[in-house]
């Protein structure tokens, strides 16, 4: 039987399929490019090449998820860009301050991306009330 006649009708499965194979998919991509890299001559593959790697996959990843309106992945997402800065630093010989920036991300997230429909005080009856 072949790949496509188990794609699934209902579109929240078809949705769930695709972000199964986009998982696979990245996981693959992860492998291979840590296996190649690792026989790589350092020579040919400059110190921070595979953060740049790892960082593309997560990101390209999460552009795909976005692009066929699946969740992305926070995740994956902040490490693939923080990856990204890590790698472009090491290869462009800049000591980056990484902690301190995936912990501003990080906050930053918090505060302007909150939960609200899933956060308690969001009901129009939680929480405190002046009057009554």
């Amino acid at each position: 039987m072949t790949q496509i006649n188990r794609i699934p009708v209902d579109r929240t499965e078809r949705s769930s399929a695709l972000d199964e194979l986009l998982d696979d998919f990245g996981w693959g991509a992860f492998l291979i490019a840590t296996g190649t890299l690792a026989l790589m001559p350092e020579t040919l593959a400059p110190h921070g090449s595979w953060l740049i790697a790892v960082g593309l996959i997560m990101v390209g990843l999460n552009v795909v998820r976005c692009l066929f309106q699946i969740e992305m992945n926070g995740l994956t997402l902040v490490a693939g860009i923080l990856a990204l800065l890590a790698g472009t630093g090491a290869v462009l010989h800049v000591d980056l301050p990484l902690i301190p920036i995936a912990l501003i991300v990080i906050g930053s997230r918090m505060l302007l991306v909150s939960e609200v429909e899933d956060h308690p005080a969001s009901s129009p009856t939680a929480g405190w009330r002046c009057c009554g």
